[in-house]
């Protein structure tokens, strides 16, 4: 008779929840555990009231488990939350899930072939896989500046942002241009006596493709999408390579695609292919609906209007903050802002990054083949920690998920 195999997921979110489904569709007997008091993940924790998903919910939702049509076709975090709990009750996986359990180190067990967890309530041994999903919002990182530790104001990380009440009539410099960034930022904007946004460099990616009204990120399933390769680089816009042509091309270039011009010199990016820059925007809100500009923009929703914000003056572009003294800060053209508080929506260390792993091994994701298998340590596994250039992370997820069963069902 076939022994059972003993599988444990580190981690609820919509990384760790699907990786469970595929265990168990392969016969293990599972366990989750999770560190916050319900699942959910980034989608419960770091998201705030008014955040909306970048991406569309076709691209989001795992190719296993439809999203309901009523949700809209950018999820705000409640859908998604709820989305995630009917995934978990359509597949069983509540009676799996051990809450307030946080993991501190995966190491072998005594007879080399299996794993134990240790976390920081017991021990939890015999395990023949171990998927560790816990997410690339693992601790929040704020970028080490001269000065920031002798400036009076204010100083938060962006995870901690709730909404833009606390911000009227301040003076605030939000640090970066990713997703959460550009959300948080925008909407400081509407309640502040200044915004200065400080970032080295953007990317444009938006929602809605203007031309067709429909979500950006379908675009790969078009025809021109099976050809091109690096797609977003050359149909979206980046500025990396732009920024490297020869003066008169640039020019010519931006003679035919004047959108171009929206981008301010401050956020050129200074990085050789700066693919780390996942900016998403909506252009100047519109009140037409059916408006050619693609515009999904409404005064309920969250204003990711960011280059309509700079060009009408209600956020101010800077590049990197290069210092701060005790009330302002320092930027590359020699300017000084007075400040009165500073948001860091400067990233996080992976989840993985914070767990001991046998052999002194420490997480690198340039160490995984596939981005979720490591060649030494069979058994051992990792999900979510891989993004693609457009899409979403549930998707990469799912398919990391399916190639991981496979392995270890050989």
């Amino acid at each position: 008779m076939t022994e059972t195999k003993r599988g444990l997921v580190i981690g609820a979110g919509s990384s760790g929840l699907i990786a469970a489904k595929e265990l168990l569709d392969i016969g293990v007997d599972l366990t989750i555990l999770e560190k916050e008091a319900t699942l959910g993940g980034v989608w419960h924790k770091y998201c705030w009231k008014t955040s909306t998903l970048t991406s569309s919910k076709w691209m989001t939702e795992y190719g296993c488990y439809q999203a309901s049509s009523e949700y809209a076709d950018f999820m705000k975090p409640e859908e998604m939350m709820e989305y995630l709990s009917l995934f978990t009750k359509h597949y069983g996986l509540e009676d799996k899930v051990k809450f307030g359990v946080d993991v501190k180190a995966i190491a072998r067990s005594s007879d080399g072939k299996k794993y134990d967890v240790m976390t920081d309530k017991e021990t939890y041994s015999g395990y023949d896989y171990v998927v560790v999903s816990t997410g690339l919002h693992g601790a929040p990182v704020i970028r080490d500046i001269p000065g920031l530790d002798k400036f009076t104001g204010t100083v938060m990380h962006g995870f901690k942002y709730k909404g833009p009440e606390e911000f009227e009539g301040k003076k605030v410099v939000c640090m970066g241009l990713g997703e959460s960034g550009i959300g948080i930022s925008s909407e400081i904007s509407s309640v502040a006596a200044k915004t200065v946004v400080a970032a080295g460099g953007f990317n444009f990616a938006p929602r809605v493709y203007p031309h067709t009204n429909k979500p950006f990120d379908q675009i790969q399933f078009w025809p021109i999408g099976q050809y091109i390769k690096d797609y977003q680089e050359i149909l979206s816009a980046q500025m990396s390579w732009i920024t490297r042509l020869p003066g008169p091309l640039r020019t010519m270039f931006a003679k035919y695609h004047p959108w171009l011009k929206k981008f301010p010199k401050e956020w050129l990016p200074t990085a050789y292919i700066p693919y780390y820059w996942a900016g998403k925007y909506w252009p100047k809100p519109s009140s037409n609906f059916g408006d050619a500009s693609g515009n999904l923009t409404r005064p309920d929703t969250p204003p990711d209007d960011i280059m309509y914000l700079v060009h009408s003056g209600k956020i101010i572009a800077k590049g990197k903050v290069e210092r701060f003294d005790e009330t302002g800060a320092y930027f590359p053209d020699g300017s000084r802002e007075e400040v009165d508080m500073v948001v860091a929506n400067t990233g996080f260390k992976s989840g993985a990054s914070l767990i001991e792993f046998p052999d002194n091994w420490q997480y690198r994701h340039q160490d995984l083949y596939k981005g979720c298998i490591h060649p030494d340590m069979p058994g051992l596994a990792f999900t979510g920690t891989v993004r693609p250039t457009i899409g979403s992370i549930p998707a990469m997820a799912e398919m990391q998920s399916r190639f991981i069963a496979q392995v270890f069902s050989g």
